[in-house]
């Protein structure tokens, strides 16, 4: 499982009920048991919410533990 341990948000513009948005991720770090990710949500072109994300692997004793190397192997393979 993953938790988050880390996340910092910047908000730019309201969201609104029924507003059409893009939501743009983008992998930004790698390690053994964790990974950080950047997410960019947009309205129109105009980017409103700004966050990177620190997630981390557990085990189900709620310990750290290495990310599934079948993971970790997709996730390098992302384009950067």
């Amino acid at each position: 499982m993953f938790v988050v341990r880390y996340c910092e948000v910047d908000h730019f513009a309201p969201l609104r009920l029924d507003d059409v948005l893009e939501v743009h991720t983008r992998l930004t770090e790698t390690r053994r048991s964790s990974m950080q990710v950047e997410q960019i949500i947009r309205r129109d072109g105009a980017d409103l919410v700004r966050a990177r994300v620190k997630a981390t692997c557990l085990d189900p004793a709620g310990r750290p533990m290495r990310l599934p190397a079948t993971l970790r192997d997709s996730l390098t393979a992302l384009p950067q």
